[in-house]
């Protein structure tokens, strides 16, 4: 299979996903989460990227219902888990910062919504692993300026 054809099929993987209903999604991210964390790097890395480099090419409410039911699976795991697949995703952006260039702050906002929307026990522990993982990155400041101010005084 190559590189263009594992993107096509991370693209339509991310779509029909997005697309099942929660009770069904919820199940099989948290099933991939917890595979995630067996991968070693490289892995880690070419699921990462695949999921980086496709994400913009799926409907937007498509990518928040994933991004909604990611954050729901990851609340409910152990805060080492939240951070190692925190700090995965940083350290790829870190290494592709192109990608991270590509962020649009409408849709970052539209993240944080997501993230406001959890109960304050997931969102509280979501939030302090995602900063811990922030400072495991090299360069903390560049993910730093891209957290919303109001999200900065929690």
């Amino acid at each position: 299979m190559g590189e263009e054809d594992v993107s096509q099929f991370v693209e339509n993987i991310l779509i029909i996903l997005s697309n099942l209903p929660p009770g069904l999604r919820l199940p099989i991210i948290r099933k991939r989460l917890d595979e995630f964390n067996n991968f070693d790097y490289y892995g880690q890395k070419e699921i990462i990227n695949n999921i980086l480099n496709n994400y913009h090419k799926i409907e937007r409410s498509a990518i928040l219902n994933l991004f909604d039911s990611w954050l729901n699976s990851l609340s409910e795991m152990e805060s080492s888990s939240i951070v190692s697949i925190f700090t995965s995703y940083l350290l790829e952006l870190c290494l592709n910062s192109d990608i991270l260039k590509k962020f649009d702050p409408y849709f970052i906002s539209s993240l944080v919504s997501h993230l406001n929307k959890l109960p304050e026990n997931k969102r509280s522990v979501l939030w302090n692993c995602f900063m811990e993982s922030i400072l495991n990155t090299p360069d903390p400041s560049d993910f730093i300026k891209l957290i919303p101010v109001s999200l900065k005084d929690e």
